[in-house]
């Protein structure tokens, strides 16, 4: 069989995907097409900005295990091209007797990826506006599911900052934390292959991003910049890698800086230098959607307001969460599906738990004598939305079991797969209840959708995806 490298990763990714419900990364990507070439682990590391003397040991050795599990039969970097081989022909022969093609696109009438973008106008002119001005660093804070993510997103598609900065680069830290290394890569690209030393040296690695940042100024997007915080000594939080630090440090202080950076986290990213430099680096915390701007988005959402009493009861689920994107988008979820959007229908069986919510938030605790005037009492609004959640998948573990299942098992899942892969998690069910439970979560909106290319990729959004874990665990034990 004569195949090229990339299908030689191909298979040996659908492999290790059908065994451990999760993809290969790069550095195992470019070790099979490497091999597949004849390059040793030394020209493999080189090329592409890996430390040599790790390499093997780091990601060569860790793949030919799980290839073997996944294949069934002992591998290495000599032998496993026929074993891929064989594997592949298995595959093509058992396709061709079911004779079943799927299609990658989603569900007619669903949500299409795409993200749904409303309001926030205002802070968005002025972000834009401290972009343009001295702003080189900017910081969008907030807890999980308020939006960070879309803010970021949505400024990089604003035609003010395509025509000030057209190049966009982007790297998410969603699949946990990366090393620095990562970051080198995505700015230098082929300029690092070329020169392996600055690997040796972080001072010297930084300079040359920083040297490149400003000679090609290009819009820098960090996403879920919190994979690589940890908490520090002090309430704050700092850089597991200093090199991090460094580099953020040194994007403020020097004299000229065409580049832009816009970072997201849940926590504030130390950046030392702001302090000298408070113009060049601006912190925004992220709060939740005012009264008008959700009904918006609800109604972006297909879930329209009919009468005052209609109105009455989003604006108090509005109010309880605060206008918070993630929560509001379940309850809309739950509203469409099994509701078709009647409001006050979900209300009347649902509606005790924003009073109880209500209820809590209004209460109070303690000797009132001891009470501060400046202090009121609150429930932690990631509490709320977790609850929220969990309230959520209860009663979709009551109403579509198969659907639950998926979800559960969804948690598996640490980047965005398609809808294929979505599917071959409940593979052993009939062909429509398997599509059935995908498009139940799709209109439930418990699945994040993106576009690449084209094609359309589903993930579970991070909160939401911690607590499939739980029930995935709990539903292993029973």
């Amino acid at each position: 069989m004569d195949l090229k490298p990339e299908e030689y990763f191909q298979i040996a990714d659908e492999a290790i995907f059908a065994l451990e419900g999760q993809h290969l990364r790069d550095p195992e990507k470019f070790i099979i097409e490497g091999s597949v070439e004849g390059q040793t682990y030394e020209q493999i590391a080189e090329k592409h900005g890996y430390a040599e003397s790790t390499f093997k040991r780091d990601y060569g050795q860790k793949l030919w295990e799980r290839l073997s599990e996944a294949l069934g039969e002992k591998v290495s970097k000599k032998s496993f091209r026929a074993a891929l081989e064989r594997y592949g022909a298995q595959r093509t022969d058992s396709q061709s007797k079911s004779g079943q093609k799927e299609q990658e696109q989603p569900a007619a009438g669903l949500d299409d990826g795409l993200t749904r973008w409303v309001g926030r106008e205002t802070l968005i002119g002025e972000l834009i506006a401290k972009l343009q001005g001295d702003c080189r660093v900017l910081s969008l804070v907030g807890i999980t599911g308020i939006g960070k993510t879309s803010l970021a997103a949505q400024l990089t598609r604003e035609p003010q900052m395509q025509e000030f900065l057209p190049l966009v680069k982007t790297l998410s830290f969603y699949q946990g934390s990366l090393d620095f290394q990562v970051v080198a890569q995505q700015v230098l690209g082929e300029n690092l292959a070329s020169q392996p030393e600055l690997l040796q040296n972080e001072d010297a690695m930084v300079r040359e991003i920083v040297h490149k940042l400003q000679s090609q100024p290009c819009l820098l997007v960090l996403d879920m910049l919190e994979a690589v915080l940890q908490a520090d000594t002090q309430g704050g939080h700092r850089f597991e890698q200093p090199v991090f630090g460094k580099f953020l440090d040194a994007v403020v202080s020097v004299p000229e800086m065409r580049s832009r950076l816009i970072l997201t986290s849940q926590y504030r990213p130390p950046v030392g230098a702001e302090r000298r430099f408070l113009e060049r680096h601006h912190t925004e915390p992220m709060k939740g959607l005012d009264r008008t701007e959700a009904r918006m988005l609800f109604a972006a959402w297909n879930v329209e307001i009919n009468s005052d009493v209609d109105g009455e009861y989003l604006d108090r689920m509005i109010a309880v969460y605060e206008g918070h994107p993630l929560a509001l988008r379940v309850i809309a979820g739950e509203i469409r599906s099994p509701y078709e959007g009647d409001i006050q229908a979900f209300w009347d069986e649902y509606g005790y738990e924003i009073e109880e919510v209500e209820r809590l938030k209004t209460a109070t605790e303690g000797d009132p004598s001891q009470d501060r005037e400046d202090l009121t009492f609150t429930i932690d609004l990631k509490d709320l939305v977790r609850k929220r959640i969990e309230s959520s998948v209860s009663r979709l573990r009551e109403d579509y079991p198969l659907a639950y299942r998926l979800f559960c098992m969804g948690g598996t899942n640490r980047r965005a797969e398609n809808r294929r892969a979505w599917l071959f998690l409940i593979g052993e069910f009939p062909r429509e209840e398997q599509k059935l439970a995908f498009e139940t979560l799709l209109r439930r909106f418990l699945l994040e959708s993106e576009k690449v290319k084209s094609k359309v990729y589903y993930r579970l959004h991070s909160m939401i995806r911690g607590v499939a874990l739980e029930h995935l665990r709990a539903f292993d034990r029973n």
